[in-house]
């Protein structure tokens, strides 16, 4: 019999340190645990595990528990290791949280993955394998793009999420360094992509005409993201990726995008304020202007577009909150809203952590949605206050219509985005356990019982 191999993708805590747990969830964009999935030897078994969805059974005879975490999942997952290890299961832990914190990790763990775990997940099974688990496996070098394997898409057990979309990579890094972001201090501020066959390759293993591409910037590279998008045109499908909103001027770059399926893009604005962009040293997305221009020239193309904000910065002020608030309700776009949260192995963290301005390492509380560390120009109460305010006006019902209705006039509806004979169905739902009790709408089209496309959360 083979020896068996558990992945875990550990829910998160609630604010009384409560597991939080789902039936469904809207749909899957996690690609590390199909891909270690195909990574894995054939003389092992796997099986993926979404805790949030499904549980954990301490007690199944895994050979290994490797559990990947970022940092607002840490605390769960070192609960879920300590669990384990009780039963005489081995668990090796990694990802963006173990990578910048290893020493806190390790009593939790008999190994710890630090860094990319592609150049180091083979010796790693291969002493599972003999039973000569070391403590730490360092990956010293970068991960080769190319010829990695398909990830084990059949493993994904699509049923627990409403809506069919597979994730899809083609790019790693970013050379952009903001302070708040991990992407750099992971991945490195090196471009690098996979041959665009292999990314066609992944993308007909899906089976599937809905993908997500998880590249923090899937048009860094201009000149292999033209020749990507004109390699997917062939394909028919429809797909979201984040990108800068320097997308909109770039006509060639833009229909073949369109041509190749872009429907729903994240952009990261951040703020709309030059003090606040100077402060986080975010050196694109200025101008108010330009974004205005830019958003309404994507929308037109049928994008619905959709943008990160973070506030909580210390030039922020009442008055940067009202902008945003008016920003976003004039151009009905679909926001990502966060407070700017110090994650250890950031620029930010080590700027925070040398004032002495970190309030805590309760790190099931890092979730963006309250203050972590002390603010300069105001008090907690006042900044946590001022977010939540903020949030109930951009998600109230009224809000969310507005923003599906300029959805639809962008092409939502005729089918650019859903599959022309689904209708859309509009369904209400209360996710108190992270959103603080805000209303959110979920669309999705439907045929035959079918999902098309994924879901947006408004």
């Amino acid at each position: 019999m083979k020896k068996k191999i558990a992945i875990i993708l550990p829910t998160q805590y609630d604010a009384r340190r409560r597991p939080v747990y789902a039936r469904r969830a809207s749909a899957n964009y996690n690609y590390t645990l199909p891909l270690l999935a195909a990574l894995t030897p054939k003389d092992f078994d796997v099986e993926i595990i979404y805790e949030r969805l499904e549980g954990v059974n301490f007690d199944a005879p895994y050979a290994l528990a490797a559990i990947t975490s970022i940092t607002n999942t840490v605390s769960r997952a070192y609960d879920l290791a300590d669990e384990f290890r009780k039963r005489g299961t081995p668990v090796a832990l990694g990802g963006y949280h173990v990578s910048a914190l290893p020493e806190e990790a390790a009593p939790h763990a008999d190994a710890v993955v630090i860094g990319e775990a592609e150049p180091v997940w083979e010796a790693l099974i291969d002493d599972v394998r003999h039973g000569t688990i070391q403590p730490v496996y360092r990956s010293d070098r970068f991960t080769r793009m190319e010829q990695l394997p398909v990830p084990r898409y059949d493993l994904m057990k699509q049923h627990l999420f409403y809506s069919e979309v597979y994730p899809v990579e083609a790019t790693r890094g970013c050379p952009c360094r903001c302070e708040y972001c991990s992407v750099t201090g992971f991945y490195g501020a090196k471009f690098r992509h996979r041959p665009v066959e292999e990314v066609l390759e992944h993308i007909d293993a899906t089976g599937s005409r809905f993908i997500s591409f998880v590249d923090d910037n899937i048009i860094s590279d201009r000149r292999y993201a033209l020749e990507l998008f004109r390699a997917m045109k062939s394909r028919n499908i429809r797909f979201v990726a984040q990108s800068t909103l320097d997308l909109a001027d770039d006509d060639d770059l833009l229909t073949a995008a369109c041509d190749a399926g872009l429907r729903f893009v994240w952009c990261g604005v951040e703020s709309l304020s030059r003090p606040v962009l100077e402060e986080a040293g975010r050196r694109v997305n200025r101008d108010v202007e330009t974004f205005e221009r830019r958003v309404r020239r994507l929308r037109s193309r049928g994008i619905v577009v959709a943008s990160f904000f973070m506030v909580g910065f210390d030039n922020d002020t009442a008055e940067t909150y009202a902008e945003i608030e008016d920003f976003v309700m004039r151009n009905r776009i679909v926001p990502g809203m966060n407070l700017i949260t110090p994650f250890p192995g950031t620029e930010f963290w080590n700027k925070a952590e040398a004032a002495g301005r970190i309030m805590h390492r309760d790190w099931w509380r890092y979730t963006g949605y309250e203050t972590v560390y002390k603010p300069l120009n105001m008090t907690v109460e006042e900044q946590n206050t001022l977010y939540r305010t903020l949030l109930c006006r951009l998600f109230s019902p009224r809000a969310n219509v507005r923003r599906f209705a300029a959805a639809a006039v962008g092409g939502i509806a005729e089918g650019k985005f859903l599959h022309p004979p689904g209708r859309v169905r509009l369904q209400y739902e209360r996710l108190a356990h992270r959103a603080r009790g805000r209303p959110r709408f979920l669309v999705t089209g439907r045929r035959r019982g079918d999902a098309f496309g994924p879901s947006l959360y408004f």
